[in-house]
């Protein structure tokens, strides 16, 4: 898939679980974003398009700071 991949985008998040799954992210153009998923099931890795809303992310934020407090 050449071309569809920026390059330099693959960057290691650093989060891993007890099972040794790691999380990586790669930036691809959007208009191949769902043709990427499918090759990357092809090769095993689950993969999902994730769009950044800082004022999304902020209010669910807020939301689970409260629920944390109520706990």
């Amino acid at each position: 898939m050449p071309g569809v991949i920026v390059p330099t985008s693959g960057q290691e998040l650093k989060i891993e679980d007890k099972e040794g799954n790691t999380v990586y992210r790669y930036v691809v153009y959007k208009a191949q974003a769902e043709d990427t998923i499918k090759a990357l099931r092809r090769k095993g890795y689950t993969s999902r398009v994730f769009s950044y809303d800082r004022a999304a992310w902020d209010k669910e934020n807020e939301q689970r700071l409260v629920l944390k407090d109520e706990l």
